[in-house]
């Protein structure tokens, strides 16, 4: 019975993991809805419990009993397995028939899905408890063993689920060797029952034919769906699970549910800007580091500087799928000058014994698994000591899926890390992002020696027409925000920081949302500066950025309009 219920803290504890990991595929990778899985788990486990103990003393078939509940066990993990096939439509359903949001229904049906299996698995400790201790003599040192035993269950569980099962059987195989495990149990303890009915033998044979059924299935994959595109690569790592999903015209890297990258023009715009316009504003660069690979287009796009480039990403799979997008990416990840390493992106800026010029934090969703902790105070501190004395930090920042609040919030905190910050958006079409940047003194670029630099770099000027960036003018009028207009945007925020996280746990109900235009109307009003001064040049050189500032200001404020005007969906 010890090895048994070792056994079930091993089935649990892996489902655990194994639940966590496939719904965050379906974005759910909060820190709300892991707290909620955790605590349908828990309330399973003590609902289960609770239901066994007013009977348990009571009836003597205690063994037949325990292989019963281990095939309801199992049977329950082959429906749920079924059901995460299932999720996104479900979620759907659920977000319609309860006229709630689509966050709070998968949220909903996650807590559901990982309550009643608990519920079974709540059942077999106090009664394996009970079998093994057959009466009340030694009652403490046996309750001491089965608790022993049944904790060591649970923490390999746990390990060997996320480190073992999960990156080398995959999920969903994972799934059926845990529900095998279960019918396992139930056959051994059969065995070793008098007089075990039809029943229970044909119940055990039906729920093992129907879970291993699912090794057949055609599809053993868990991804966002989007319409029109097609899976061109699945795989699942240690830390996430990527997949590539694509068309003729698009292709994207979705790393648990979430789009990091893609090929599509405002991606682009993303990923080659945060690489060319904190090297540009450099002073003569040498070495550049990236905070996330993605589809590996920064990295391509910072190589072409003439800069040794190192790049840091978690998840080896993200790097495995760089080939996928080699028409973006100039094939970086296979450039004998790009670093590539695979480490945490705050241990590894934290020891390394190299000074950069610029170091640049490309990310995505604020709530995102350990995000949040790449946009506090002590991380952009680490990124400052690993600056040069002229060092150039840059962060993307999103514009839409929170509010202007956190905005202001996410500001302020690399403000007071990088007093002389400036805000920068990209000026050729609407964008979901602006870029932060802090330099060690005042801002002053020199019109004349950026667009220098572009004619220099052939392949840099190059690489920007193909987001029609096609002069050093529609760089320099990409300013959104002076430094005084950033600081008196973020004058007495309070700021995120490793101890007091707020952004982690803020504005939930805009997850998701990409509306940009209500940000960026709200950041224009903060534009009082005369954005002219942060540049030098001839006459004729201010009078022309004079004009690029005052056609973009022109288009951005269109752009809100047309929003405002656009008709709204009815909130029943």
């Amino acid at each position: 019975m010890l090895f048994i219920l070792f056994l079930t803290g091993f089935i649990s504890l892996g489902y655990e993991v194994l639940w966590v990991r496939i719904l965050s595929t379906y974005g759910l990778s909060t820190s709300q809805a892991f707290a909620l899985i955790v605590a349908g788990f828990l309330l399973g486990f003590s609902i289960g419990s609770f239901l066994v103990s007013r009977t348990i003393d009571h009836r003597h078939d205690l063994e037949s009993w325990f292989s019963g509940v281990c095939i309801l066990t199992a049977l329950s993990g082959a429906l749920v397995l079924f059901l995460f096939r299932k999720f996104e439509t479900l979620t759907l359903l659920l977000e319609q028939s309860l006229s709630v949001g689509y966050l709070n229904a998968s949220m909903a049906l996650a807590f559901v899905v990982s309550l009643i299996p608990a519920v079974f698995m709540g059942i077999l400790f106090p009664l394996g408890l009970r079998i093994y201790a057959h009466d009340v003599q030694q009652i403490g040192a046996k309750a001491g063993k089965i608790l022993f035993s049944n904790t060591a269950g649970c923490v390999l569980g746990s390990l060997l689920t996320g480190f073992v099962l999960i990156p080398f059987a995959g999920m969903w195989n994972t799934t059926l060797i845990l529900v095998n495990l279960s019918l396992l149990i139930a056959l051994v303890l059969l065995l070793r029952v008098r007089d075990v009915s039809r029943t229970r033998w044909a119940a055990l044979l039906l729920v093992g034919v129907l879970a291993n059924l699912l090794v057949f299935s055609d599809s053993k994959t868990f991804h966002k769906e989007v319409n029109g595109l097609r899976v061109v690569y699945y795989a699942e790592g240690l830390s996430g699970t990527v997949s590539v999903l694509g068309n003729d015209q698009y292709r994207g890297v979705f790393v648990d549910g979430q789009n990091v990258s893609g090929t599509d023009p405002v991606l682009l715009a993303d990923s080659k800007m945060l690489a060319h316009l904190p090297l540009l504003l450099a002073d003569d660069p040498r070495a550049a580091l990236t905070v996330g690979f993605g589809t590996g287009t920064t990295s391509g796009s910072m190589l072409l500087h003439d800069v040794a480039v190192d790049a840091v990403e978690i998840e080896e799979k993200i790097i495995e799928a760089a080939p996928l997008f080699s028409a973006v990416n100039r094939r970086s990840y296979a450039d004998p000058d790009l670093n590539l390493v695979l480490d945490d992106a705050r241990n590894y800026i934290g020891a390394v014994d190299q000074d950069f010029d610029v170091i640049v934090t490309d990310v995505t969703n604020l709530k995102y698994k350990r995000n949040p902790y790449l946009y506090t105070r002590e991380y952009f501190e680490i990124m400052q000591d690993a600056l040069t004395e002229d060092g150039i930090a840059a962060a993307w920042l999103p514009l839409g899926g929170l509010s202007f609040e956190d905005l202001r919030i996410l500001i302020a905190t690399f403000d007071r890390v990088y007093p002389h910050t400036t805000v920068w958006y990209f000026t050729q079409y609407p964008t979901h992002f602006v870029i932060a940047v802090g330099t060690p003194q005042r801002t002053q670029v020199d019109l004349g020696g950026l667009a220098q630099k572009m004619n220099e770099l052939n392949n840099v000027r190059a690489d920007l027409k193909t987001i029609k960036v096609d002069d050093a003018y529609e760089v320099a009028s990409m300013l959104l925000l002076g430094e005084q207009d950033v600081d008196n945007m973020v004058a007495g925020e309070p700021i995120h920081t490793d101890d007091h996280p707020i952004l982690e746990f803020s504005d939930m109900d805009q997850y998701g949302m990409i509306d940009v235009e209500p940000n960026l109307k709200r950041l224009l009003g903060y534009q009082t500066e005369d954005l002219g001064q942060y540049f030098t040049g001839s006459d004729r050189q201010r009078s022309i950025l004079k004009r690029y500032f005052a056609e973009y200001q022109r288009e951005h404020r269109r752009s809100i309009r047309r929003y405002e005007r656009a008709p709204r969906p009815e909130v029943d």
